[in-house]
């Protein structure tokens, strides 16, 4: 079967499943039944964004601009603040309209996010998520590496790409898009979330997985043939 069979059996069976199966286990067509929409919330949707000029919505920053929220990682805001209060809309860390550095916040520490009144008390409780957020940025740095080398081989030769290799490649690009088609909609900040893409865990879990199991072997090697040039001075 040639890739263009598969890619065309694949959406089929994607659409199928989304457009017949999914929408009645999956409360989506009552939620359409009674709101008019399969994706409705508790919130409505703001304005959209604009790409550079910070406007101003209903909820609570969040994404002010397309450009703050879609481009920036502040990892030293999440050291500085490695506890997210529920400030009020003029007074926050500026990390809150990063969506990328609220995932990653919300992903790595449980205790990310907090009400005022559970403001921690002890430095333990503020210096354990710092040293979190610094030892994540190694495996997420193999996930980001992963990818672009999935992506590059794509581009480079499509026709090898196997067919379960679509796969994971569309659903992470879809989840991702999923994730910030959800921010620039509803623009507050507690539309951050990493569990709205948990769903599709195993697409990212793949190529990050890949690329570890290639770094470990590199180092392996490379420690190999140290001990290998150390022995041969020693004699």
């Amino acid at each position: 079967m040639t890739v263009l069979r598969y890619a065309i059996v694949f959406v089929v069976a994607l659409l199928s499943w989304f457009t017949i199966i999914a929408p009645k286990p999956g409360a989506y067509w009552e939620q359409y039944r009674r709101y008019g929409s399969p994706f409705a919330t508790n919130r409505l949707p703001e304005p959209f964004p604009r790409l550079f000029e910070h406007t101003m919505f209903t909820g609570d920053p969040g994404v002010r601009s397309i450009a703050e929220s879609l481009f920036t990682f502040r990892i030293i805001g999440l050291l500085e603040d490695p506890i997210l209060l529920d400030h009020d809309r003029d007074h926050f860390p500026l990390h809150r309209t990063s969506l990328w550095s609220q995932l990653y916040g919300r992903l790595n520490s449980i205790r990310f996010e907090h009400l005022p009144s559970w403001r921690p008390h002890s430095a333990l409780v503020t210096n354990l998520p710092r040293l979190t957020f610094l030892v994540a940025l190694f495996p997420m740095a193999l996930l980001l590496l992963g990818a672009w080398r999935a992506t590059t081989r794509v581009i480079a030769d499509v026709g090898r790409v196997r067919p379960h290799e679509w796969l994971i490649a569309v659903s992470a690009a879809g989840y991702v898009a999923f994730l910030i088609a959800l921010a620039l909609r509803y623009r507050d900040y507690s539309f951050f979330k990493p569990i709205h893409a948990f769903a599709g865990l195993l697409a990212f879990l793949l190529p990050f997985g890949a690329h570890a199991t290639a770094f470990t072997r590199r180092s392996i090697a490379v420690r190999a043939c140290g001990a290998w040039e150390t022995s041969c001075w020693a004699r």
